[in-house]
């Protein structure tokens, strides 16, 4: 099998152009206030959020023509994004996974 085939496999999203698709952080799922209530990934969280690059689109074309390339982030880069309920309207779910379209503007970090 190609890598080309396991990565379909693996996001079954293409994104096109400057785009990138990304799947929330395990780790940001349940959290515990201060107070100890515990409060689910679905509800709203302020700030940045961290997840992992599922695929990534081909670039973008310039005024000029030139084709320029994603080079920043990889498939399985874990980055730092705008926060993704901001997203609400380009999230997808298919095989019980939350994906986001997110614009290669809305990394805002490559995490370590």
């Amino acid at each position: 099998m190609s890598k080309r085939t396991e990565l379909k496999m693996a996001c079954p999203l293409v994104p096109l152009g400057a785009n990138i698709i990304v799947t929330l952080d395990k780790a940001a799922g349940e959290k515990m206030t201060d107070s100890g209530i515990l409060v689910a990934a679905s509800v709203k969280t302020d700030g940045p959020q961290t997840g992992v690059v599922q695929a990534v689109g081909s670039g973008w074309v310039t005024e000029q023509g030139a084709k320029v390339p994603i080079e920043e982030v990889k498939v399985g880069d874990k980055v730092m994004f705008r926060e993704p309920t901001a997203f609400e309207n380009r999230k997808m779910k298919m095989n019980d996974q939350d994906y986001y379209v997110l614009s290669v503007n809305d990394i805002l970090a490559k995490m370590a």
